[in-house]
């Protein structure tokens, strides 16, 4: 398969798509070549195609705040 070096990314909820965005910036149609690309490379290559689960607000806080602890450790 081809890349394009095109960044996009799609957003799920509830098996239905709640946002797209794409390095190309089309902004005339509502989902550009390469979002469609990306979904339909996903259909078919389901099994093989690593999931990434977004982290809420608070836990994303938490971890952030345990990043910065770690840091500052490591370093003193």
């Amino acid at each position: 398969m081809k890349r394009c070096g095109r960044r996009c990314a799609r957003t799920l909820a509830l098996c239905k798509i709640t946002s797209v965005t794409c390095s190309c910036d089309t902004k005339d149609i509502f989902w550009c070549q390469h979002v469609v690309a990306l979904s339909l490379y996903r259909i078919r290559n389901a099994e093989s195609v690593r999931l990434r689960v977004p982290i809420s607000g608070g836990a994303r806080d938490a971890l952030l705040a345990f990043k910065e602890a770690f840091a500052n450790k490591k370093r003193g």
